[in-house]
Parts: C-alpha cells; sequence; structure tokens
C-alpha cells in the first residue's frame, strides 16, 4: 500500500485526535477529491492505535431514507459508543441531528460511564460512551457551504487530497501520465499542434 511508506501529516493529525480521546473534537474531513484517501488515512491511523474502526454510508435509496432506517442506524451508532470504536460517518444528514449531544461531546457522568443523549425519534436515549469512542464525519469539500455553520462548528476540521499521501515526484508523474493520455486520444494533427 502507498500509504505504509511513509507517514503524512494528515495521518499524524488523526493519530493524535484519536489518542487525545475526550479531550479533542471529533473530526471532521473534507475531502476535496476521492474520499477513499480518507477512509485509508483513517483506517492506517487507527490501526496504530490498536483501534477498530466502523463505517456507516448514507444512500439516497427511498427505502434508506424512513425513520425505521433512521433508527436502525442510531442504534447501530449507540453500539459503536459502548464499544469504543473509530466510527466513521458519511452522508447521514438524516441522522445528524439526532447526534447533536453526541457531536457536542455533551457527555454527562452517570456512575463512572460517561453518557450522552441521542435522539430516537420522539424519545431520547440515554447512551454510554466508552473513553476510546472516536468519530469521524467525511465531507464533501464542494458541499462545504451549503452544510449548517453550527454543524460545522461541532468539529475539529481538516482537509485530505490525494497530495496527502503522494510525493511530488509522484504526482509529476501523474500529471505527466494524464497529459500523455490526452495527446493519445487526440487525432494526430491536433496532437502534433500541441
Amino acid at each position: 500500500s502507498p500509504l505504509a511508506h511513509e507517514t503524512t501529516r494528515i495521518e499524524e493529525l488523526i493519530k493524535q485526535n484519536l489518542q487525545e480521546k475526550q479531550a479533542a473534537r471529533h473530526l471532521m474531513l473534507v475531502c476535496t477529491g476521492e474520499m477513499e484517501v480518507a477512509m485509508d488515512i483513517v483506517q492506517l491511523a487507527a490501526t496504530k492505535q490498536n483501534a477498530t474502526v466502523k463505517v456507516m454510508v448514507g444512500s439516497s435509496f427511498k427505502a434508506d431514507q424512513t425513520a425505521n432506517h433512521s433508527f436502525s442506524l442510531l442504534k447501530r451508532i449507540i453500539l459503536c459508543m459502548e464499544q469504543g470504536v473509530v466510527l466513521v460517518l458519511k452522508d447521514l444528514d438524516s441522522i445528524y441531528g439526532s447526534l447533536f449531544d453526541m457531536l457536542n461531546m455533551s457527555y454527562m457522568t452517570v456512575g463512572d460511564r460517561l453518557h450522552c443523549r441521542i435522539a430516537l425519534g420522539h424519545a431520547d436515549s440515554l447512551a454510554c460512551v466508552h473513553e476510546d469512542f472516536r468519530c469521524i464525519v467525511l465531507a464533501d469539500a464542494r458541499k462545504l457551504a451549503d452544510m449548517d455553520a453550527a454543524f460545522l462548528n461541532r468539529f475539529e476540521k481538516h482537509r485530505v487530497d490525494i497530495s496527502d499521501i503522494t510525493d511530488g515526484s509522484t504526482m509529476q508523474l501523474s500529471r505527466d501520465l494524464l497529459k500523455r493520455c490526452v495527446l493519445a486520444s487526440k487525432p494526430r494533427s491536433q496532437a502534433a499542434d500541441a
């Protein structure tokens, strides 16, 4: 894996956030390209912390827009909170409001354990929060301007780009290869002019 060769700055920032546990806000990774890059970096940083990563991705299927589906997702999130995993959320706009207290890290101590309120429809549930639990939301940089400012302010934010995992020579090689592909796809008369 190209990620295994050297530690990237963004990986180090994610690793620091995971280490700080309850002292740091949850993360939002603002992706300028493919979100898989961010996922790979999160997985690598979490693995170095011996943390388990669970990923939940929203969809636009009609069946996934129901209250029952949202309730099911929230139950899975509560389980992740109790288990202390690194939970990565993407495109789950329909349930972020239910996670207000969790995303704000508005935890209360009951006995010797942390808890927070999760809104489940018309009722609230008090969920146990493991000290190792961390939440990372992946956001598309192109949609950032349309997001609610209050939602954005809940997170420690970092930009993630393909250049975060490649060095300058690899990026130059990629640009050269793309240029050659474009030239090769043009008719000979146009390619000679370029």
